[in-house]
Formats: C-alpha cells, structure tokens, sequence
C-alpha cells in the first residue's frame, strides 16, 4: 500500500500525475469502514499542501461483500464530485488505483466545527448573533441548492441528497467561509449507483429527519430538515430530538400502540447495527416532537428566525420549505433587515467567542488555527470531520 523512501525518509503511498503522496498520520476510519489518513503532497523539489486520503486495502484473492461495499462508495463519491463546484464544498480532488489499494483524496480544510463551535458558545454561556446563525444557514442553503439541482451530461436532475447535514460535518474558516464536508453517505441518481439505503439509515441520528429515522425515505426536503436541526443548536444550543421536559414514559404515552412497535422496532435494529444505545433517543425525538416542541426549543430567538426554524422543522416534508433557493432567499433577506454583517463579522465575532474561553487565535496563512491553553484549544483546532 505504500512504499518506504529510506529508512528515516518518507513514506509514499503512490504518485499521482507526477505528484507523490506521503503519509503522515492515521486519521481513523470513514463511515463505511475505509481507512482516513492525513497525507503530504510532493514533488522532487517542494513540499506541498496536506489532503485528506481515503483509503482501501486490496487483497488477493475474491474481494468481500464489505470491501465491495466500500470500493462503490468511494467510486461513486469520486464521480459525484465532478457534478459538483460550490465554493462552500469541500472537493474531492481524485480517484486513484494501485496494485494494493484504492484511493481517493479530498482537499484539507482546517476548520473549527460548528461542533466545536457550538461547545465553544456552551462554555461561555452566550450564543453566536443571529446574524451569525443566518450567515452560516444561507451559505449552507446556497450549498444545498446547488447540490440539490445538479444535472448529468444528457440534463437529466442526479436528485442528490447529502444525508449527513450535521455540525460535525460543517466548518467555519479563519476567511469566514462555510465548508460542508462528505458525500460519502448521499444519495443520487447516477447511472450504476449502488443502493445504500438501509434500516436504520446512516449518518448522525440526531441529525437526520423524521421520515428518514423512522420510513428509511430521504429526499432534499430531508436535507432542509437536518439544516434546521443545525442552526436551532448553533442558536440556542439545544436539539429537538432531546426534550428536556419529557419523560421516556411521556413520549411512549404519546403514540398509538402500532407507532410505539414500530419505533420500538426502529430503535432495536439501530442498536444492533452499532449505534450507541444513547442514540437511540432520537428515534423517539423524531417520532414524538410536536410544533409547541419546536416553539420551545426556539424559544429566545426572535419570532422571525423562530418562524423561519418552524418552517424548516415541519414533521410533514409538505409542509416544509420545499427548496434550498427559498431558504437561502429568506436567510438573506432577513440578514439584510439586521443589518450589515459579511464573512468579517462572522470571523470577528468566532474571535471575540474564543477570546472569552481565553484563548488566542494564531493567524498563520497555511495553517491557520488556535494557539492557547485549555481543552477546548483541542477541539477547535480539529478540522471538520468525514466521518
């Protein structure tokens, strides 16, 4: 899988259109069981940028039922990725094939999470403007948008849905960009596309909606869903499918006796497919919020962003904002009405956040990131993920 330079040199994973790939450290495993790794672009002369490489190993011998799984992930990602050009994206760069190994490789952004971002508001016990939630929210919807409308070669719509809209998987740059990350786990419509969908579905429970958790359906309705999910945590820190004033006992009470068997159903095949039996919880959220939950929930936030949240957070996907171009025009036109506030803003008030946890911020052009004592030093410096 990759081959040594020496024995304190290099190691080269493979060389790509005159480029080498060394490696430089293990970054776990992806959402399908392929192996992460952080690796350094090289020529004969200079030291280039780092990228993210996704890797599988290739055995003799007949492949098995996962490594198949994962080798038509990773192709179809790669392929997806030459629909696909927003500037808020994060890019898969290529697919290359060795005798050992398949690979593909993604740009590297070092980005704070909004995860981490969201921690970083707890800590401080203040959260992020609402200019700063409806910056992050239209420059996601512009994403979305895009993603949601891309064409194939003959015109015909690829039907695209992200699936995995969470805060860990979006990130906010020391530019003030937003950078959506993975289409590992998507859906689409092109040609020879290896079904996924599975029960339960993939991707972050609590971040997925109602009808994906509990039919197995996805569509970019869905996707709208999971963006209002993010930005009702990114403004009051809570999450829907988490209700502090409901019982276990409150919600069961809640559903029919033919409901509560099916998500009791639900909620045993999560668990034997590996998810946290604390995850579990947000199939019970999903199937039990009410619209005064969602008012709740929001409650804090202005009756405009509220109302704009209660669309997003519908139960019923026809009663939801039914595009990503209508989100994004009601983000901005109500960004407008609080006033000015650009990528700057939102870079200088993500400063004034970290600066109230004291922590310093470290202004490097190539690697940008955070410089200071503390815990949350760790969890900031961290890019946003692709598992």
């Amino acid at each position: 899988m990759a081959t040594a330079g020496g024995p304190s040199g290099p190691v080269i994973l493979f060389t790509h259109e005159g480029i080498s790939y060394e490696y430089r450290e293990s970054l776990g495993l992806g959402p399908h069981g392929e192996t992460l790794l952080l690796a350094r672009k090289r020529t004969a002369d200079d030291i280039l940028e780092e990228v993210i490489v996704k890797c599988l190993g290739l055995l003799p011998g007949p492949p098995s039922a996962q490594a198949l799984r994962i080798r038509a992930r990773m192709e179809e990602e790669a392929r997806l990725a030459r629909y696909l050009g927003h500037r808020t994206l994060v890019r898969v760069l290529f697919l290359h094939e060795t005798q050992d190994a398949l690979y593909t490789v993604r740009e590297r952004v070092q980005a704070p999470s909004l995860d981490a971002l969201v921690t970083l508001a707890l800590e401080r016990n203040k959260p992020f403007s609402e200019a700063f939630l409806l910056y992050v929210g239209a420059e996601l919807a512009s994403a979305l948008a895009h993603v949601h409308t891309r064409v194939d070669e003959q015109g015909q719509p690829l039907g695209i849905v992200h699936r995995n809209i969470s805060p860990a998987s979006i990130g906010f740059t020391w530019r003030g960009g937003v950078k959506l990350a993975d289409f590992s786990l998507a859906y689409s419509n092109l040609a020879g596309r290896r079904k996924t969908t599975v029960h339960p579905p993939r991707g972050p429970l609590f971040f997925s909606a109602p009808e994906t958790l509990l039919s197995g359906t996805a569509d970019a309705r869905s996707d709208l869903f999971a963006l209002g999910l993010v930005l009702l945590e990114l403004g009051t820190g809570r999450h829907l499918y988490d209700p502090a004033h409901k019982t276990p006992q409150e919600m069961a009470a809640s559903l029919s006796r033919q409901e509560l068997r099916h998500v009791e159903r639900k909620a045993h095949a999560a668990l034997k497919a590996g998810h946290d039996e604390t995850t579990t919880q947000a199939l019970w959220g999903a199937a039990t919020y009410s619209d005064e939950d969602v008012t709740q929930a929001a409650s804090g936030l202005s009756p405009s962003v509220k109302l704009l949240l209660e669309q997003l957070l519908q139960r019923d996907p026809a009663k939801r904002s039914q595009t990503a171009a209508e989100v994004e025009e009601a983000l901005r036109t109500r960004l407008l009405a609080v006033g000015p506030y650009d990528d700057a803003s939102a870079v200088e008030e993500v400063h004034r956040a970290v600066a109230d946890v004291g922590e310093v911020w470290v202004a490097d052009e190539v690697n940008p990131g955070l410089r200071a004592p503390g815990a949350a030093v760790t969890r900031l410096s961290h890019e946003i993920t692709t598992r």
